[in-house]
């Protein structure tokens, strides 16, 4: 009787065991993705990435193995960010995440949970990325809502977003974007060396650091126009563009500021 129960039992064990295997086999998500090479990860519609370390690579590889399909269409929702791998055979491919739905997907649609440990994999790299992000470029902020932070006569600091240099700079007038001067003789020569030691119309993304907020902005290097600040080398004013600002002269968005204003943001699109 014992040893009938035995077999019964072990019986049940092997044919639990084989469903599992199976289910494995169907239902998990099987990655194809070359360890040896680079694996970065990107913010959606974002220009900066974060390289994942060798061991990192590994780690995800064997996370996502053991990850679980998902019988839904992930088309419907927007990814918050993407893994950029290659595969055994040399092609780049793309995997769409977002991680408060605790989801993901390839460009064939095929969905997949994310679990536990891989969330927290994905983490460290967001983590890294995002503190990338705030460091290196400012917030998209409409000109409606900038011109209110940056207001007329408000002193702030100007960094290039290029070379890293900073200047200071004072609002004195404009409607549409902000008409600014340099404070000092000094933050003149720095705004020039800036343009290679000659005033240039050329548009560069810059960060405009005011009242505690760093927004992604763009200028321009040519003096034009009157200048009311006294002993700071620089003949007139210049131009400080935000998402969204139009010239004075016409009424229009400028679109090579705007791309350097997106630049500043660190975006790729709005």
């Amino acid at each position: 009787m014992n040893r009938c129960l035995f077999y019964i039992l072990a019986s049940n064990v092997c044919v639990a065991c084989l469903i599992f295997c199976v289910l494995a086999i169907f239902f998990t998500y099987k990655p194809d993705i070359d360890v040896r090479k680079e694996v970065r990860l990107v913010k959606e519609d974002y220009s900066e990435s974060y390289l994942m370390e060798t061991k990192e690579r590994v780690r995800l590889s064997k996370a996502l193995d053991r990850s679980f399909r998902m019988p839904l269409n992930p088309f419907q929702l927007s990814p918050e960010y993407v893994l950029i791998h290659f595969s055994q055979d040399g092609r780049k491919h793309r995997l769409f995440i977002h991680r408060t739905a605790r989801i993901g997907w390839d460009e064939k649609g095929r969905a997949f949970s994310l679990s536990g440990s891989l969330c927290r994999l994905l983490d460290n790299g967001i983590i890294n990325l995002e503190n990338i992000i705030s460091e290196r470029y400012g917030e998209l902020v409409p000109w409606a809502k900038a011109e209110k932070i940056f207001r007329i006569y408000d002193k702030a600091m100007i960094t290039d977003v290029e070379t890293r240099k900073s200047f200071w700079v004072q609002r004195r007038a404009g409607t549409n974007h902000a008409d600014v001067q340099p404070l000092t003789a000094r933050d003149s020569h720095i705004m020039k060396s800036i343009y290679k030691g000659k005033w240039s119309w050329e548009r560069r993304a810059i960060i405009v650091v005011v009242r505690g907020r760093r927004m992604a902005a763009s200028m321009n290097g040519m003096p034009h126009g009157a200048g009311a600040i006294k002993d700071n080398d620089f003949p007139g004013h210049f131009c400080i563009h935000f998402f969204g600002s139009k010239t004075h002269a016409g009424n229009r968005v400028d679109p090579k500021h705007q791309a350097m204003v997106l630049k500043a943001a660190g975006r790729t699109k709005p």
